[in-house]
């Protein structure tokens, strides 16, 4: 689709990303990136207006870092990639939030485990 490859396009102008997805939805498209942490809200919320009037539908631009672990994993799976820096990029990406998905189960049952043993969450 050129919109798609126009809205691309205008997105890597403006936002530093090694890796780029999109979810589509009946009635707008979210771009999820893993930005600059400076990065001013304002930038993404521009950015979101322009690919917004390129494609015709609402479209906004999200930080994958305010997702959880358990739905960055979601957006791995059902999400499609539109832009990758490098092609290993991908798969460094998704075992990253894997690694960060299996850590934070991790930490639940630990403190799962903490809680049967003491009766409380909190280290002792």
């Amino acid at each position: 689709n050129e919109n798609m490859e126009t809205a691309v396009k205008c997105f890597k102008e403006r936002i530093l990303t090694p890796i780029l997805y999109m979810l589509e939805y009946e009635d707008k498209v979210d771009f999820i990136c893993f930005c600059d942490q400076n990065i001013k809200l304002k930038e993404l919320n521009e950015v979101s207006g322009k690919l917004t009037d390129i494609l015709g539908v609402p479209a906004e631009v999200i930080d994958i870092r305010e997702f959880s672990e358990s739905d960055r994993i979601e957006i791995l799976k059902n999400a499609k990639l539109v832009y990758a820096e490098d092609p290993m990029i991908e798969q460094i990406f998704a075992a990253s939030m894997a690694e960060d998905f299996n850590n934070s189960i991790n930490k639940k049952r630990e403190m799962l485990n903490r809680y049967m043993s003491t009766g409380s969450i909190y280290l002792q």
